[in-house]
């Protein structure tokens, strides 16, 4: 099982540690992780924490979220009538 993501402030201490010659099972033990975890942070260091999390997609992107206000907020149009002016593929409750 996978653990959390280490912390900005892990991170800091797993550089400075390893920078004053700790080993990994010291440095793990001292910020309660795991040896391996801190090894394969210090191995990827560069590219840790960049992969995209996946994730389902959003019905309704940022530029129709903003039609959406916009035509709420100068007609006070119901969601029904803000969907068909729109002509928007979604569901009323989405744009509710």
């Amino acid at each position: 099982m996978k653990g959390s993501e280490f912390t900005p402030v892990e991170r800091g201490k797993i550089l400075g540690l390893q920078e004053a010659g700790w080993t990994f099972a010291a440095i793990g033990k001292h910020i309660g992780r795991s040896a391996a975890g801190v090894g394969k942070f210090w191995r990827n260091k560069d590219t840790y924490g960049t992969v995209k999390r996946p994730g389902r997609p959003k019905k309704v992107c940022e530029r129709t979220k903003r039609h959406i206000v916009l035509a709420a907020k100068t007609a006070g149009a119901s969601s029904n009538s803000i969907k068909t002016s729109l002509t928007l593929t979604v569901s009323a409750r989405i744009v509710r």
